[in-house]
């Protein structure tokens, strides 16, 4: 029988890219979220060549070490992007076609539904699933930055979100959803720690991904 993991208000979040890895640390406080820990790893010896782990020790250890020194209890929620995870916007519902993708209605534009449709190879979440394994560590989601950040702004609308809205930030940003967000929402939503010190412009996506990870558990 496979055990229980631990209970756990906190979350470590891992962004994924061929270019770089970024974990964050984060908590609920007073109606917000507290960014603890902040760390982005630039990669230069191919550990994600084609958003596959090449170097799987390397990363395993990134993502390990980051855990046992902030939080060894807390799920860690990956978010995963590169030419292996095939997205796109389309009006064809893949779950109809019964194959492997995943379809998120977006909007209706023109009388046709529009979706988001993303293919992860097995494969590769095979891949983070043996580093989880390894490292005992839980990973309840593994998904893409677009289905996270599309999670932070249905939260960040709540009861106000409206299909007909997002048609239009999406199309008025062509679907970069990382546009739909306003210059100060992560100092909205977050309060981040006085000992982090980093160019909040240059990290703004992957904290963008990191805040939507943390609400998907919500």
């Amino acid at each position: 029988m496979w055990p229980l993991p631990k209970v756990s208000n906190e979350s470590i979040t891992c962004i994924c890219t061929p270019q770089a890895i970024s974990l964050s640390h984060l908590q609920p406080k007073k109606g917000k979220v507290f960014l603890n820990a902040y760390q982005r790893i630039a990669f230069s010896n191919a550990e994600l060549e084609y958003s596959l782990v090449c170097n799987p020790t390397r990363i395993r250890n990134i993502i390990g070490e980051f855990s046992e020194q902030y939080s060894p209890n807390a799920p860690v929620s990956i978010a995963v992007s590169g030419p292996s995870v095939h997205e796109k916007i389309t009006t064809t519902n893949t779950k109809a076609n019964n194959t492997r993708s995943i379809a998120t209605y977006l909007y209706t534009h023109n009388q046709a539904a529009v979706y988001y449709t993303t293919y992860i190879s097995p494969a590769l979440l095979m891949q983070y699933q043996l580093m989880a394994i390894t490292k005992k560590i839980n990973v309840p989601v593994i998904t893409t930055p677009f289905l996270a950040q599309l999670t932070l702004y249905q939260t960040v609308h709540d009861s106000a979100f409206r299909h007909t809205q997002l048609a239009q930030d999406l199309r008025t940003n062509n679907h970069r959803i990382e546009h739909c967000f306003t210059q100060d929402i992560i100092p909205r939503l977050a309060t981040i720690s006085s000992a982090l010190t980093f160019d909040l412009a240059n990290e703004r996506d992957f904290l963008l991904s990191s805040l939507g990870l943390f609400y998907t558990r919500r």
